[in-house]
């Protein structure tokens, strides 16, 4: 019930979500005194979140710096890969989407001799799951072709969030007897992702990638006017907020 109720509820309180609501509200309401303020709110509230200057300077401050690969340190006993609804089927074929980026990542880091294992942890994180394997299966096939052994590669297909990702990773990784551990997720997903593995019982060392943030522009253009992508940032921002604080009531990180 609460993965569904998560996924459903997630929409509603986004930006774009909340302005349509005021919007809507403002309709239904013409009638009233105070009715014009509810779409000034809508506009406000757009602009604001579609403000590229603004949304960067948050994301980069929640996303945290980049971490440097550092030439002569050991390798760790294993790196964690956490999926993210990355996959997409069309016509049996399979695609991978923007959080690619983890598994390309984790392939560089493996390459670069930084890890003796890989862990792969994600089931399909949809509410109507695709018609295949799991998440972690798909790239596992991408990293085998990239040149990582089979044997290198241990999967976690059950998970299907990040809880879930936390308490079964850190049961495999017990077994595997792996004491230095590397976490690898989105930049904006690390924070919640670290807490609910020490919460788990676990302290691995974080390494973010795909971030969201960028070079901040300070031009006419980037201050006055909204811009899809700086939306799009703030989505990622507020389904992370949302999903922290619910984690945090729940006693998950």
């Amino acid at each position: 019930m609460f993965f569904t109720l998560s996924k459903l509820l997630d929409n509603l309180f986004m930006p774009l979500g909340l302005a349509s609501v005021l919007l809507l509200l403002s309709l239904l309401l013409r009638k009233r005194r105070r009715w014009p303020y509810l779409g000034w709110a809508a506009f406000g509230l757009l602009w604001f979140f579609g403000n590229e200057a603004i949304v960067m300077n948050i994301a980069s401050g929640w996303e945290g710096p980049v971490r440097p690969l550092v030439a002569g340190t050991p390798p760790y006993d294993a790196g964690v890969v956490l999926m993210g609804g990355g996959i997409q089927t069309r016509q049996g074929q399979l695609f991978y989407g923007s959080s690619v980026d983890r598994t390309l990542q984790t392939l560089r880091l493996y390459r670069a001799g930084k890890l003796r294992r890989v862990l792969i942890s994600g089931g399909s994180g949809l509410l109507k799951p695709a018609d295949m394997a799991s998440e972690a299966g798909a790239m596992r096939h991408l990293l085998e072709l990239g040149g990582v052994p089979p044997q290198a590669i241990v999967l976690e297909y059950a998970s299907r969030n990040t809880h879930e990702n936390a308490v079964f990773s850190t049961r495999l990784l017990k077994k595997m007897q792996a004491k230095r551990v590397l976490l690898i997720t989105s930049a904006v997903h690390l924070p919640r992702a670290a807490r609910c593995f020490e919460k788990a019982g676990l302290q691995p060392d974080r390494y973010p990638v795909d971030f969201i943030s960028g070079d901040i522009g300070y031009d006419l253009d980037g201050l006055l006017i909204p811009k899809e992508y700086a939306l799009f940032a703030s989505y990622r921002l507020f389904h992370e907020w949302l999903g922290f604080l619910t984690y945090r009531l729940l006693g998950y990180c």
